[in-house]
């Protein structure tokens, strides 16, 4: 009876995809598979195994397995491993975050990179080294966020490497900012000791 009852189960899960929700089991199922042993491996980003066991027939004509994925207590990233070394990447809750708090977020890191680039242009405009400080200041927190990466709906690879290049980028940006306010101070401290001496 258990074994009755267990496929009609499984046939009601969602589908996963890579994005599962959190709490809400769902059902994997593989591609087509040739293997000796039918089995898969999930693993935390880490490496460490966290499950080791079979898969059930999905479609034997076809060659797809499936199996129950009910590691989505809480938000986590893991790797699915199957039998053939194929693997795929699973982000629990990955797009599970309201649309509000990613519109707050980009909004904030936006005001902040306008504000920032305001105060570095009319700093570097006027010569005004404590301008330039400010803004060198606001584009290395907006460098640090990119590199931080606070975007959890940001899951894949690309958008990652994306923003922590950017993240560099403005770093290195802000560095030669930061070298300019230093001459700009050092320059503005000789002008200041001529005009005294004067």
């Amino acid at each position: 009876m258990f074994a009755l009852v267990t496929p009609a189960a499984l046939a009601q899960l969602p589908q996963c995809d890579d994005t599962p929700i959190i709490n809400q089991n769902c059902l994997f199922i593989t591609p087509p598979l040739v293997c000796g042993d039918f089995h898969y491996n999930i693993t935390n980003m880490n490496g460490d195994l966290i499950e080791n066991a079979s898969l059930t027939v999905h479609n034997a004509a076809l060659n797809l397995y499936q199996f129950e994925f009910n590691r989505t207590g809480n938000r986590a990233d893991f790797q699915i491993t199957l039998c053939d070394g194929t693997f795929r990447e699973v982000f629990v809750g990955g797009d599970s975050m309201p649309l509000s708090i990613v519109a707050g977020e980009l909004f904030f890191l936006t005001f902040i990179a306008i504000i920032t680039f305001i105060l570095l242009g009319v700093g570097m405009h006027i010569k005004d080294p404590v301008l330039s400080w400010i803004g060198t200041a606001g584009l290395f927190v907006v460098a640090a966020a990119l590199l931080l990466n606070p975007f959890e709906f940001l899951t894949g690879k690309a958008d990652f490497i994306g923003m922590t290049l950017f993240g560099l980028a403005l770093i290195l940006l802000a560095i030669y900012f930061l070298l300019n306010s230093v001459k700009m101070m050092l320059n503005r401290g000789d002008g200041a000791s001529e005009d005294t001496e004067l």
